[in-house]
């Protein structure tokens, strides 16, 4: 009996039947998971959060779901998403467990397929106090939504979780697909065009004693782990290997 992902047993070798999304199909073929292929869903608490990482390019921070999604080959051979890594591990880009927004994110961090990659640090819970000088809005931003950001500040293109306080900002996109443009949106009407000041940055409070993520851990018989979206995995039917 075939069931989604989402929904298998946990420490039992399973088997991909099928993979009824093509994207999520293609990016699988990428890193080398194909139908057919046996592994395991892990019974494990994953607590994400944004990480910096050095590339090509610089230092960039990736936010909690690109972390996720960016599987890296270190290397000592394993292959494991950024999310996993620790500090002064490194290796290259194997691929993505994602959608064409999260290529393009990556593409404008300078970020790609093979691109040498080494973990820095976990970033920690901050907050951003933030006029919107288009809007005369201020508003607070966590570093997940600042890191999405992209724009130029005195002629240079960075993240606005990197931008200097006091500095005029301006925004020419934000990473990522529709969702992430949205939930950047909902801060003070920021899009492609605005223009803002950082006033502040704070270390952010957290009340909350629950996980942020609830998500999909799998090992495959090859030594890769991947973390996924339990929304992504109802795409992907597995069966017992015995079955």
């Amino acid at each position: 009996m075939t069931i989604p992902l989402n929904q298998a047993p946990f420490d039992e070798t399973l088997k991909i039947v099928k993979i009824e999304n093509s994207n999520i199909a293609s990016h699988f073929q990428h890193i080398g998971l194909y139908e057919g292929d046996l592994l395991t869903r892990l019974d494990e608490e994953i607590l994400v959060k944004p990480v910096k990482v050095k590339g090509p390019t610089g230092e960039r921070i990736l936010g909690r779901g690109m972390a996720t999604k960016v599987v890296a080959h270190l290397d000592d051979g394993r292959k494991l998403p950024i999310a996993e890594l620790k500090p002064g591990e490194s290796g290259h880009i194997e691929g993505i467990v994602g959608g064409t927004g999260l290529a393009d994110a990556l593409s404008t961090l300078g970020l790609k397929n093979d691109d040498k990659v080494s973990f820095v640090r976990v970033v920690p819970p901050m907050e951003y106090t933030v006029l919107v000088v288009s809007s005369g809005q201020r508003v607070r931003l966590s570093e997940g939504v600042a890191a999405k950001i992209w724009g130029t500040m005195k002629g240079r293109e960075l993240q606005f979780c990197s931008a200097a306080r006091g500095e005029e900002f301006h925004v020419k996109k934000v990473l990522g697909g529709q969702r992430a443009q949205r939930a950047v949106f909902m801060h003070g009407n920021i899009e492609a065009g605005s223009l803002l000041r950082l006033e502040g940055v704070a270390p952010a409070e957290t009340f909350n004693m629950h996980r942020e993520i609830d998500p999909v851990v799998i090992m495959t018989h090859g030594g890769l782990r991947l973390i996924l979206e339990k929304t992504s995995c109802t795409a992907i039917l597995v069966e017992k290997a015995d079955d």
